[in-house]
């Protein structure tokens, strides 16, 4: 059954009075509207948590450990089972992480990120047959996630039409059956409960009125924080021209996974010929093309992904994986590879084993994000853009850093011009082998791409690291130059 039929399931059964099974979330920890011993009940089978203000258990900007879409709890017949969405930051159960998915008992302790906000996990010992239909009414629409609300609401405006034909059709049986005017008790009972249907329509619609009202003054809000976040960002633009003018950007390539090639050991090969992903790259001194290793073989570092998973579990089954990307240059640019070109640092992954599909398989996962690199030679194409190893390893904190990359497939494509963003970086040198900045202005579809620092000795724009990750919605994490190796 898909979730949309069981949303529409549940708020029938909901609606009709039946005692549907219900849990609550308990907040172990305070928050910003929130003290600990408050609670969320619990009623429709699939929610999301996170700071997104879609989300039906909903973390303010107070916690930015918090993904925006974090976590997902699905009732699954009778197992409730919770699952990590987040790419960046874990969900925890008891302390321990949930790679996939995870079924929650009574009493368990819910952990969003390390040193992240607590909830507990309670069945409910009632249901939902004692509580109110504006309670019922109020749990349904709140908990319900798009497109799934749209029904539930549609439900709702449903069963208040129907519930006044059905009312008016009775009015007029009555009036018109002359064998049922002699039975004035009978006749009494109907008006009365003719009477309390009306009074239950008249409680629903002014429901469904300050329901809408709620969605129009959220989008409002929502319309006017756009506004404010295009007026920053073109500030920011504003504020790195002088940046750009002294960057070139014509070396900084939009990179694209377009097939998938599985090359099976029974001599059989499988293909995916679709867009997968996206990333950035750039070239640099001595003819080097340089990305994140996350962009060339992504099944190393996030198996939480299905897919992911599957290629990884293939290729320690002894498998072949061969992915075709294409590239792009602002300068026009193109060329072509697959992932077995590239000289990588896979000596530090580590083995596990993950269910798939019911069974155990060994997977390798990267444990070492300073080897998230991956190089290879372009002897065909030459670049001005100049590395420097010594620097990358001894910045200062607050230093200025400049990143460019195609964030979210921005740019991309046809019209390839890469964004560009500043960041600071937050502590002198490196922790753990890497570079920490705050204050980050990049996402998804930068990893790979270049970040420069200046060097007061050269009067220039230099290249001190690789795009690596991001942790909430400030820091961000560079892989070192120097920690690129070329034979």
């Amino acid at each position: 059954m898909s979730r949309m039929t069981q949303a529409m399931s549940t708020g029938f059964k909901v609606l009709a009075g039946s005692d549907v099974p219900a849990y609550t979330l308990e907040y172990l920890t305070p928050t910003k509207n929130k003290k600990i011993g408050d609670y969320e009940t619990i009623v429709i089978n699939y929610i999301e948590i996170g700071r997104d203000k879609k989300c039906a258990v909903h973390f303010d900007e107070d916690t930015p450990t918090v993904s925006r879409k974090h976590s997902a709890i699905e009732k699954k017949k009778e197992e409730i089972i919770i699952k990590n969405l987040s790419q960046t930051n874990p969900t925890l159960v008891n302390g321990r992480p949930v790679n996939n998915q995870w079924y929650l008992n009574n009493g368990d302790e819910i952990q969003f990120s390390i040193e992240g906000p607590k909830m507990r996990f309670n069945v409910s010992a009632t249901g939902t047959a004692k509580m109110t239909g504006k309670q019922k009414m109020t749990l349904l629409v709140q908990q319900a996630v798009k497109p799934y609300k749209t029904y539930l609401i549609s439900l709702l405006l449903l069963l208040v039409t129907s519930s006044s034909v059905l009312g008016y059709y009775l009015y007029r049986t009555l009036g018109d059956n002359e064998t049922l005017k002699g039975n004035l008790a009978d006749s009494q009972v109907m008006r009365q409960q003719l009477k309390s249907t009306l009074e239950q329509q008249t409680v629903m619609a002014k429901f469904m009125e300050d329901s809408l009202n709620q969605e129009r003054e959220k989008l409002t809000r929502e319309l006017k924080s756009q506004k404010a976040k295009n007026a920053a960002l073109k500030d920011s633009i504003k504020s790195l021209a002088s940046a750009e003018n002294l960057i070139n950007n014509d070396h900084i390539y939009y990179i694209e996974a377009n097939k998938v090639t599985i090359k099976m050991s029974d001599g059989e090969d499988v293909e995916f010929d679709e867009k997968l992903w996206i990333g950035t790259g750039f070239l640099v001194d001595n003819n080097k093309f340089v990305t994140a290793r996350h962009v060339i073989t992504p099944w190393r570092f996030d198996i939480s992904n299905e897919f992911y998973l599957a290629l990884n579990i293939l290729e320690q089954s002894g498998e072949k994986i061969i992915i075709d990307f294409s590239v792009k240059a602002p300068s026009g640019n193109t060329f072509s590879f697959t992932n077995l070109d590239f000289k990588l640092n896979e000596q530090r992954d580590i083995s596990d084993s993950r269910q798939y599909e019911e069974e155990s398989y060994e997977v390798k996962i990267a444990n070492d994000m300073n080897t998230d690199w991956a190089v290879l030679r372009v002897e065909s194409i030459n670049s001005d853009y100049k590395s420097n190893a010594s620097l990358s390893k001894n910045l200062k904190q607050l230093s200025e850093v400049i990143i460019f990359g195609y964030s979210y497939g921005i740019g991309g494509g046809y019209n390839t011009s890469p964004l560009a963003s500043k960041s600071q970086v937050g502590k002198d040198g490196l922790e753990n082998g890497l570079i920490h900045l705050t204050n980050r202005g990049f996402g998804s579809g930068n990893s790979g791409g270049p970040a420069f620092s200046y060097n007061n000795s050269t009067k220039s724009y230099e290249i001190i690291g690789i795009v690596s990750a991001g942790v909430g919605a400030e820091i961000g994490i560079l892989v070192p130059i120097a920690n690129v190796v070329v034979d």
